[in-house]
């Protein structure tokens, strides 16, 4: 046999919090930030495709994704957080707006996180 050998699962990540509520007023011009940490839970470094997701999506924007080691593509609410170590983790900020909606409007956001070293 040759090649690497791997115990485990050679790639795995996990986001914290899963789950936050905020209760924002109308942003008018005021952007509101959110931290996750993007924790290396693979037995390989890798690098991960970052996406937001807003749902339904009627009152959030995301302005900018943001922390050491994150690049940014053309969009505001896609980046990618580059080379974690297997065990390390990095803080990641997502920064947003809300429109002007409706008193009661829900909102949710969602920071994704997809492995560069894993596409399946």
């Amino acid at each position: 046999m040759s090649g690497p050998v791997f115990y485990g699962n050679p790639y795995g990540v996990t986001v914290s919090p899963q789950a936050t509520t905020a209760s924002q007023l109308p942003s008018n011009g005021t952007t509101y930030t959110v931290l996750f940490t993007v924790l290396n839970t693979g037995n390989n470094m890798d690098s991960y495709d970052l996406l937001t997701a807003k749902r339904p999506g009627t009152a959030i924007s995301v302005a900018l994704i943001a922390g050491t080691g994150v690049t940014h593509g053309a969009n505001p609410d896609s980046a990618r957080l580059a080379n974690i170590d297997v065990g390390a983790s990095a803080s990641v900020t997502v920064t947003y707006s809300v429109a002007s909606v409706a008193a009661g409007t829900i909102d949710t956001l969602v920071l994704t996180t997809r492995s560069v070293g894993d596409r399946t």
